[in-house]
């Protein structure tokens, strides 16, 4: 972000050069992420409800699945295969 600020002034003819050209940032470890267990995220959510922002945390209504109505049938396929199959 320096370097592009410093950039813009030596565009404008503010500086001569961009002191920081040939500056190699250091290299920051980045600690390895852990997920939070369900206690967590259950005292997390019930934190975020109670807040301004709830709304954000509302579960999202879920569509009708596409093939809602041909399951049924498939099922019924399915279950009278198993009764042909099955030994009496």
């Amino acid at each position: 972000m320096l370097r592009s600020a410093l950039g813009q002034a030596v565009r404008r003819q503010i500086l001569v050069e961009n002191p920081c050209i040939g500056i190699q940032l250091l290299r920051q470890k980045r600690a390895e992420m852990q997920a939070l267990g369900v206690e967590e995220c259950k005292r997390s959510l019930d934190a975020a409800r109670q807040s301004d922002w709830s709304p954000l945390f509302a579960p999202a209504p879920v569509p009708p699945s596409p093939l809602a109505h041909v399951l049924p049938s498939i099922q019924d396929e399915t279950a009278a295969r198993e009764r042909h199959l099955s030994p009496e």
